[in-house]
């Protein structure tokens, strides 16, 4: 489980912090959604208790999605007027960021739950409703700052969809480093001493 939010962590920072050098994009924000995918593979092959398919097949809708906006932006250039259409498509991927970490993380609940561990399950309930909150903030702000052409306001949601994208990553950082007693999971390639030694 530790190795698959390990994943996780790597592909929402690389979504987060693509690299761009001029026009091109390096490292897309697809590929951090491609890796985040990988990491909810893991976590369903290693899970006894929790259904990891819900949260995987929004994150292969997230890949399509950021792809769609990574070849839009490409063919688009620097062009100031965007169509109308792509002023949403911000609120399109937060929307499906929320549902996919939500999902994510209700099902960290159920293991944590399954293993008798009441006090780490209620612990990410409470982080989960913290993220949902922290969202819904972002997500209104920006809206509001598309229909109303507010730059203020859509200032603060950039702020605060960045203390967002900390706080999720910080969670998921935690997450990887929680004890998970599962007799079935397999290890962390990494770890492997016996294998490393060969």
């Amino acid at each position: 489980m530790r190795y698959g939010y390990k994943k996780i962590f790597w592909g929402v920072f690389i979504a987060t912090f693509s690299i761009n050098l001029g026009m091109l994009q390096i490292l897309p924000a697809f590929v951090g959604w491609m890796v985040v995918a990988s990491g909810i593979s893991v976590l369903q092959e290693n899970s006894v208790t929790s259904d990891y398919e819900r949260p995987k097949t929004i994150s292969f809708i997230l890949i399509g999605v950021s792809l769609i906006g990574s070849l839009i932006t490409l063919f688009q250039g620097a062009q100031v007027n965007l169509p109308v259409a792509l002023l949403f498509y911000p609120l399109i991927v937060m929307a499906i960021e929320l549902l996919l970490f939500h999902r994510l993380l209700e099902a960290a609940v159920q293991d944590f739950s399954a293993i008798d561990d009441n006090e780490t399950a209620k612990l990410y309930t409470s982080k989960d409703r913290t993220f949902i909150i922290l969202m819904g903030i972002t997500l209104g702000m920006v809206t509001l700052s598309i229909f109303l052409n507010l730059q203020s306001v859509g200032f603060f949601a950039a702020i605060i969809a960045v203390v967002t994208r900390i706080y999720l990553l910080t969670t998921i950082n935690s997450l990887s480093k929680e004890v998970w007693e599962n007799p079935y999971e397999t290890e962390d390639p990494d770890d492997d001493i016996e294998h490393s030694v060969i």
